[in-house]
């Protein structure tokens, strides 16, 4: 036999024997599965999540939209104490529509403001009741209230109404 024909036959059973030990490793037990790894989904962070931050109009609040409604924040007062602190209960939605409250899609802020003035920012974490808040501030006859808020994919909204 030859050099070149031994040197060409030990190079060929060196591929075979490569192409095998590769296939068989990516086997399971060598019974031609092929192996699968589960992938765990990459977590997004908040910031990633909070993908809009428009200001968002209503076109005509006579004619609200389900998806307006779904997004406006509706104002209820509570009773004044003696110190003239008075509750002051904010629901995302309107008409029986109230925002969902997901790990992908919540209401990611919600500022409350006193006359035009900043009262309280809060930050909420995107968990189930990111759709409810309660705040407790001075009110008085006259006194204008008003909430703003972000969705995290559909914008910035708000609303207000007079306290009596």
């Amino acid at each position: 036999m030859s050099i070149k024909k031994i040197l060409f036959t030990t190079v060929a059973f060196s591929i075979m024997f490569i192409a095998l030990f590769s296939l068989s490793s990516c086997c399971e037990n060598g019974g031609g599965e092929v192996q699968t790894q589960e992938v765990e989904p990459i977590k997004k962070t908040r910031e990633e999540l909070i993908i809009n931050r428009d200001t968002i109009a209503i076109a005509d609040w006579n004619k609200m939209t389900d998806f307006e409604k779904k997004h406006t924040p509706e104002i209820v007062f509570g009773g004044i104490d003696e110190k003239g602190y008075g509750k002051i209960f904010v629901t995302v939605g309107s008409a029986g529509i109230v925002h969902p409250s997901t790990e992908e899609h919540w209401i990611d802020f919600m500022t409350l403001y006193i006359n035009d003035k900043e009262y309280k920012h809060i930050e909420i974490e995107n968990i189930e009741g990111s759709n409810l808040q309660e705040f407790f501030a001075p009110l008085k006859a006259g006194d204008i209230v008003k909430v703003v808020l972000g969705c995290n994919i559909h914008g910035i909204w708000e609303n207000s109404t007079h306290f009596e």
